[in-house]
C-alpha cells in the first residue's frame, strides 16, 4: 500500500518527488519556522512532503532545486550535487568535539547535520588526532 506524500505520515517525505513542482525558499522558511531553529533538510522535506535532495539544493546552493533529471524521473547525478561549505565555526566545533571531547564520528555528524563520510574526510584533511584513552 502506498501513501500520498502529503498524508501526514511520518515517513511520507522519504519517497516524495519533484512532481509537485518547484520548492520555493519561502516554503522552506515557513517550514523552518514551524519546525524550529534546528530543522534539518530531512525534517523539512518530510514536513513539506517533498524530495530531500530538492530541499538540500535550495538550502545549500543558489541553483534551481529541480533539474532536468529530477523532472524526468532519472536518478540524480552525484556531480550535480555540491558539497555544503564548511564555515569556520563548524570546523572549530568539529575539532573540539573530536580532539577534546572524544565524540564519535556518528555523534559529530548528527550535531553538524553532515554525513559520517563528510566528517571522516574533513578530519583527515585537517589532520586531527583522536585523544588517547586515559585508561589505556
Amino acid at each position: 500500500m502506498t501513501r500520498a506524500t502529503n498524508s501526514g505520515h511520518p515517513g511520507a517525505g522519504l519517497y516524495a518527488s519533484s512532481r509537485k513542482g518547484g520548492v520555493s525558499r519561502s516554503e522552506i522558511r515557513q517550514a523552518q519556522d514551524a519546525i524550529g531553529a534546528r530543522a534539518t533538510p530531512s525534517m523539512i522535506a518530510r514536513y513539506l512532503g517533498r524530495c530531500e535532495a530538492d530541499i538540500r539544493a535550495l538550502m545549500t546552493d543558489s541553483t534551481p532545486a529541480i533539474t532536468a533529471s529530477s523532472q524526468t524521473g532519472e536518478a540524480n547525478d552525484n556531480k550535480a550535487l555540491k558539497a555544503r561549505p564548511w564555515p569556520e565555526s563548524e570546523l572549530k566545533l568539529l575539532q573540539v568535539m573530536y580532539e577534546e571531547a572524544g565524540a564519535t564520528i556518528h555523534q559529530i555528524a548528527g550535531a553538524l547535520d553532515r554525513t559520517e563520510r563528510a566528517i571522516e574526510v574533513r578530519i583527515k584533511q585537517l589532520g586531527l588526532i583522536q585523544p588517547r584513552d586515559e585508561a589505556a
